[in-house]
């Protein structure tokens, strides 16, 4: 199934397609933890379904923040 979402950093459209159902999908949006129902899935997909976002970026974004507390602890002392 092809799964759209999108990526809050970016706010770009994001399509993946992954090995699960509709009635997952709504197993899902139910309340069943995504654990349970996709646990079939490797951890990247599911973190494409639940956040939109890549592992890639997700590294990307978490050095940014770094950097930037970095650099704003910097410039407090």
């Amino acid at each position: 199934m092809i799964i759209g979402t999108y990526n809050p950093i970016t706010g770009d459209h994001v399509r993946v397609n992954v090995p699960v159902t509709e009635e997952q999908i709504l197993q899902w949006q139910r309340g069943t933890p995504s654990s349970v129902v996709f646990s079939h899935l490797k951890q990247w997909e599911r973190d494409i379904i639940l956040s939109g976002m890549s592992d890639e970026e997700w590294h990307d974004w978490e050095t940014k923040v770094e950097e930037a507390e970095v650099g704003a602890t910097a410039q407090a002392a």
